[in-house]
């Protein structure tokens, strides 16, 4: 048996193995970078930032929510959904962050620590669930996307037009 072929024999052997632990180098890779960009970040982009997963970590504990959109209503399916939170809890941080998505003011350092708890409650109700979901959201950050503005994306869409034409 020649190296590659014992090679191919180990990684058919342990492929779940091999494929975890590569999810989990690129988690760590992910949220290393992530830290670094988010000490760089303005409070207000923090907040953008929070609010993006806010929404994804909602989306995957089965609950579709906006920004202030229904907030009693949603509040109240959190509450039932989630056991360690309280639906003033989201009516809350969705107030901080409408507060600086819409009326681009900065969450006081307070505030930020009011969305962050409530992020790591979302996270530890979601450790409660089943494996799809634990799964999903250990490895959310994989998916994350900055939320962008509409003009900020037709602006991008023109300077590739430009570009080409």
């Amino acid at each position: 048996m020649n190296g590659l072929t014992y090679i191919l024999t180990w990684l058919d052997d342990h492929f779940m193995l091999v494929f975890i632990g590569c999810l989990e180098l690129l988690r760590m890779l992910r949220l290393q970078a992530e830290r670094r960009r988010e000490e760089r970040m303005t409070p207000m982009e923090r907040a953008e930032a929070e609010e993006v997963k806010l929404f994804q970590y909602l989306s995957i504990l089965g609950i579709e929510a906006s920004l202030g959109w229904q907030t009693d209503e949603i509040g109240k399916q959190v509450a039932e959904h989630c056991g360690n939170l309280k639906s003033e809890e989201y009516k809350r941080v969705s107030t901080l962050l409408e507060k600086t998505v819409y009326g681009g003011l900065s969450l006081e350092p307070y505030e930020e620590r009011t969305v962050e708890s409530f992020l790591e409650k979302l996270r530890e109700e979601g450790r409660n669930g089943d494996l799809r979901t634990k799964l999903r959201l250990r490895y959310s950050c994989l998916k994350r996307k900055k939320a962008e503005n509409p003009a900020e994306k037709a602006i991008k869409w023109l300077i590739i037009l430009k570009r080409l034409l």
